[in-house]
């Protein structure tokens, strides 16, 4: 086979289709975000593309490789994006060891490499996921590849006895195979999945290797309140688009200050200021698949970091300094908190200096009242909320914790002068009695707007009744087996005068 030309034929000159990875509860999220990028694209390439959402995926179709790569660099809520390399038909197991023999597995992979293998089946009669599995791995090691997660090992021993298919399949296995294992925690270069639905196949090749959700800007963990970064990109997202909804505006708002109770690790000041600003997660500087493949990452993806960075620094440039107060109970919390917030932004270096002020209090997050935490004229507070469920809280069961959350919101927006300008609409009246606080910046025009994850439906409860100043609606978000309700809550400045 002549790799260059087919490179420049069925890579570079062919639309393409892909499919995009998203965790439950995401879709309508990522395929808006999809939406976005594709009105603003940096890469030249073929003019528009499709994106339907299909038993909860999304795919594309008719897109250039470049916008797929640019895609790759930019998404922040999505945590895959898998190019489709082959597709066809197969009602039995020698119809797809034809098709996987068929790949030029050459072209995309470099000899050697380490391949996760994953089959997907769907009301197909080569219904079992093991053995579609297996199939591609003989496929992957005959084509000198190895699959990281079904390892041969016996050279040339006699093939297991693999599972029946359904009635018109093939029953019987092919002698000479070498035996199978999945070995522990085996890293892989590149990940493929397998897919079948209905007898027809396709064969999909991430672009993104380790998830999405993997930023690079880390240097250190706290999981006392683990929350993945595309999850909390989503509900960021999600609570700043219900605030442009409350308050009628084009695009969603801005805010000058975040207030971050339970603050952990920092996951989601870091997710706040990505929404903020727009921040490829590109320039932290992780790696990807699609610069591993054998025919080499295009010449584009190092112009579009380039770009990509060059917009950052003009968001930063015009910018003002951003507040952040980030509040945990815990010393090791705040710890990684402060590393991580040097490592964001030594990471971004190249982008400019950061225009965050961030102050970190080791305390309980009850201890004072949260107006009493915020720098001066705070006009746009975000307090995104992800709570640790009760635990490492001296505060009895998690509903109580969710009540004294609410409490706690309430009270914010009552010293912020909100409240009683919703109720009284009377801004010249407001605050009497609390007139310590509004000294700072009576007058200034105060919006509150976030998110609180909810465990139970006791937790929400709870929340909802203790929240009454606020406008708020409720998604459900997948996070650890559990269906979790992600509550977003913003205060109508149209209600106030």
């Amino acid at each position: 086979m002549n790799t260059e030309r087919y490179v420049r034929q069925h890579i570079y000159g062919a639309a393409h289709r892909a499919t995009v990875g998203a965790a439950g509860g995401l879709i309508p999220l990522v395929e808006a975000e999809l939406r976005e990028l594709a009105a603003e694209l940096l890469t030249p390439g073929r003019p528009g593309f499709e994106i339907t959402e299909r038993d909860g995926r999304i795919e594309l179709g008719g897109v250039d490789y470049r916008t797929l790569v640019e895609l790759t660099l930019r998404l922040t809520t999505a945590h895959d994006l898998r190019l489709e390399i082959s597709r066809g038909k197969a009602g039995g197991r020698r119809e797809l060891e034809g098709l996987l023999r068929a790949v030029p597995w050459e072209v995309y992979l470099p000899r050697g490499a380490r391949i996760e293998v994953r089959a997907d089946s769907r009301g197909s009669r080569l219904y079992h996921e093991g053995l579609i599995e297996e199939c591609t791995t003989v496929a992957l090691t005959e084509a000198g590849l190895v699959a990281a997660n079904l390892l041969p090992t016996e050279e040339g021993g006699a093939a297991e006895a693999g599972p029946a298919l359904r009635a018109g399949g093939d029953s019987s296995r092919a002698s000479g195979r070498p035996r199978l294992s999945r070995p522990a925690g085996a890293d892989a270069d590149f990940r493929l999945t397998v897919r079948l639905e209905s007898n027809r196949v396709r064969i999909e090749l991430s672009l993104v290797g380790a998830p999405l959700w993997r930023r690079g800007y880390r240097a250190s963990f706290d999981a006392r309140a683990p929350l993945r970064e595309d999850l909390a990109q989503g509900a960021v997202r999600s609570a700043l688009s219900f605030a442009a909804g409350v308050e009628e505006a084009a695009s969603p708002p801005s805010f000058d200050t975040l207030l971050i109770p339970f603050a952990g690790s920092g996951t989601l000041l870091f997710e706040s200021l990505i929404a903020r600003f727009g921040i490829a997660p590109c320039l932290f500087g992780r790696s990807y698949a699609f610069e591993r493949f054998a025919f080499g990452a295009p010449p584009s993806a190092a112009w579009l970091k380039e770009r990509l960075a060059k917009a950052i620094a003009e968001r930063f440039a015009s910018t003002g300094r951003l507040q952040a107060v980030l509040i945990d109970s815990h010393a090791g919390a705040i710890r990684a908190a402060r590393e991580n917030l040097a490592s964001f932004e030594r990471l971004l270096r190249a982008a400019g200096p950061l225009p965050l002020h961030c102050a970190f209090r080791e305390s309980d997050v009850f201890a004072a009242p949260w107006s009493a935490q915020l720098p001066p004229a705070a006009a746009s507070l975000f307090v995104p909320l992800n709570p640790p469920y009760g635990h490492r809280l001296a505060v009895g069961s998690v509903d109580h914790l969710y009540q004294r959350i609410g409490e706690s919101l309430e009270r914010l927006a009552g010293d912020l002068a909100v409240t009683a300008a919703l109720r009284a609409g009377d801004a010249g009246g407001v605050g009497r009695g609390r007139g310590a606080r509004l000294e700072r910046g009576e007058g200034t025009p105060r919006r509150i707007s976030g998110f609180v994850l909810c465990p139970t439906e006791g937790a929400w409860r709870r929340f909802q009744n203790a929240t009454p100043a606020f406008r708020k609606r409720t998604l459900h978000l997948g996070q650890g087996g559990l269906d979790i309700r992600l509550c977003l809550f913003a205060v109508d400045p149209a209600s106030r005068k």
